[in-house]
């Protein structure tokens, strides 16, 4: 009996063995085989931008101690339900225009208190090329606009004979205001090639205090063209309010004011000093900011970021070995924020981060501090006539005010 026993342990043990690891291997298995839990593409961008805030620039600066009187600043909406406005600017009367990127449309919208009533009308249609970056870009209002009534536009010309709307090239055009619309639509600056995508435009526009338009021109992707000065691409130009070269320019009857330039998005005046800023889009890394020097060659594509060069000149600020994407910019100059007067403020696609930086007052060329002061700025950023600070995200326009 006892050997009969033993006998079926012997054989059932190693069965059970067996089955017991088949069991386990299947379970293990099943386990290894099953897929991973989905992550959504939001989290997924979420970690990117994580990751990529998480990565240390290379011209780190204190925070900015604010002296004097300072007013919490209130972020309120001021214009919703818009798509891409790139061009902020406002006229004497204190009506904001602005440009929607990819609907080829101006828009206005007139001030009702501290909202702003939207109007159904456009201000201008256009029909644009396709390309991710192009579209009706920046906006100017004429320094004689109380008695010329003249708006200027940089836009995208799509090929007419074709039907894709593939990009023809850049365009800069006045209009005359009449009641809220455009009017006697004019060709003042033609022909600024743009690549095949549509992409590297530039596109901002400024009057300086000598009355002559600058202008900033994206290189069209291809590199070569920035430091061609026979080609307009990747460069500064200024030119007179009637698309004529200035006798005065640094290079003789060439709009060309200052060249080495990726793709800037944003032009911004000195109130003090008079001078021009302009943000720049670099590669991978190494976004810019830079004091725009009369003949001034910055570098690209030799350099981004600062480099070791004296033909070229660095930027005052650098993002370091992350790329932001920096878009509008603008100096603060009302008086509902006291603490902000005459800082630099821009806007970044990527992050849509309102960063304020604060110059020396020995010569405005260095940065001293910086803080982010607001979010969802994307696009644009400009000086109010009421004293507060506007910004746009892909669908909104903000005020940043006492």
């Amino acid at each position: 009996m006892a050997r009969s026993r033993r006998r079926i342990l012997l054989v059932t043990l190693p069965l059970a063995v067996i089955v017991f690891g088949i069991v386990a291997w299947v379970l293990v298995s099943q386990q290894l085989m099953s897929p991973p839990p989905k992550v959504s593409k939001t989290d997924l961008t979420a970690a990117a931008k994580a990751t990529l805030r998480a990565i240390p620039t290379a011209t780190p600066h204190p925070s900015i101690a604010d002296t004097g009187e300072v007013v919490p600043p209130r972020i309120e909406s001021y214009v919703d339900g818009v798509s891409m406005p790139v061009g902020l600017v406002f006229t004497p009367d204190g009506r904001l225009l602005f440009s929607e990127a990819l609907t080829g449309t101006v828009r206005v919208a007139r001030r009702t208190g501290d909202q702003a009533e939207l109007l159904t009308t456009p201000f201008a249609t256009l029909t644009i090329a396709k390309g991710g970056e192009s579209g009706t870009l920046g906006l100017a209002v004429d320094p004689n606009y109380e008695q010329n009534h003249w708006i200027y536009l940089y836009y995208s010309e799509p090929d007419p004979n074709r039907a894709d709307r593939r990009p023809l090239h850049n365009r800069i055009v006045r209009f005359t205001d009449v009641n809220n619309v455009g009017t006697d639509m004019t060709v003042i600056f033609d022909n600024i090639p743009m690549s095949r995508e549509g992409r590297h435009n530039g596109g901002r526009l400024l009057f300086g205090p000598d009355g002559k338009l600058y202008v900033t021109v994206g290189n069209a992707e291809e590199k070569e063209n920035s430091q061609d000065l026979t080609n307009p691409n990747g460069k500064v130009l200024r030119i007179n309010p009637d698309g004529t070269i200035p006798s005065d320019n640094p290079f003789p009857n060439s709009p060309i004011y200052a060249y080495g330039f990726r793709n800037m998005f944003g032009l911004a005046l000195h109130p003090i000093t008079h001078l021009f800023y302009v943000t720049e889009n670099s590669g991978d890394s190494h976004d810019e900011i830079n004091l725009i020097e009369r003949g001034g060659n910055y570098g690209f594509p030799t350099f981004e970021g600062p480099g070791v060069d004296a033909r070229f000149v660095d930027p005052i600020w650098e993002s370091g070995a992350r790329t932001i994407g920096p878009t509008g910019l603008t100096f603060y100059t009302g008086d509902q924020i006291p603490q902000y007067r005459n800082d630099l403020f821009f806007c970044a696609i990527n992050t849509g981060s309102l960063t304020r930086l604060r110059l020396s007052s020995a010569d405005y060329q260095t940065v001293e501090g910086s803080e982010v002061v607001a979010n969802n700025c994307h696009l644009d950023v400009t000086n109010g006539p009421d004293g507060a600070l506007y910004y746009s995200s892909v669908s909104q326009i903000f005020r940043l005010s006492r």
